[in-house]
C-alpha cells in the first residue's frame, strides 16, 4: 500500500504541487479580500471574470444567476471531461481545436460584455487598479 501511494505521488507530484499552489493562492486572495488578482492589479476584468461565481451558482442549482455571472460556464465541465476522459496525448489535435474554439468564444463574450456593460461583474476601471495607484503615488511623490 505504501509503495503504491509513493508511486502515485512520484507520478503525479507536479500536478499535485500545482494544485496545492493554486489552492494556496486562492486562499490568500480570499483572506486578503483581493478576490481576482488581475482585477486587483489592473482594475480591468479578465475574460473569465464571473466564472467562479457562475459555477458556484450552478452547483446551488441557481442557473439564472450562473448565466448572468458568465454565460459560458457550462463549457467548464465539458473541457474537464474532455481532458479527463480523452487525455491530451491521444486526442491532442481535437483537444487543441476545442480549446481554441472555447478561447475564441471567451474573447467574444468578453468584448461584448465590455461594450454593452457587465454591471459590476465585468469592469474597466484602470484607475482603481493597484498598478495605476502605485504609479500615481510615485509620480506625486517624486514631482512628476
Amino acid at each position: 500500500m505504501r509503495k503504491r501511494m509513493f508511486d502515485l505521488w512520484l507520478r503525479h507530484k507536479t500536478h499535485l504541487m500545482a494544485l496545492l499552489a493554486i489552492l494556496l493562492l486562492m486562499l490568500l486572495t480570499h483572506i486578503t479580500g483581493i478576490g481576482c488578482p488581475i482585477k486587483f492589479l489592473t482594475g480591468i476584468s479578465c475574460p473569465g471574470c464571473g466564472m467562479t461565481r457562475a459555477c458556484v451558482s450552478a452547483l446551488c442549482f441557481n442557473f439564472g444567476a450562473a448565466f448572468s455571472y458568465h454565460p459560458l460556464w457550462p463549457l467548464l465541465p465539458i473541457v474537464a471531461m474532455l481532458l479527463l476522459f480523452l487525455g491530451a496525448n491521444k486526442w491532442r489535435k481535437a483537444v487543441y481545436c476545442v480549446m481554441g474554439v472555447i478561447a475564441a468564444l471567451m474573447l467574444a463574450v468578453y468584448v461584448l460584455r465590455m461594450i454593452y456593460g457587465g454591471g459590476d461583474i465585468v469592469v474597466w476601471r484602470p484607475e482603481e487598479g493597484a498598478i495605476y495607484r502605485i504609479f500615481k503615488f510615485f509620480m506625486k511623490s517624486f514631482g512628476g
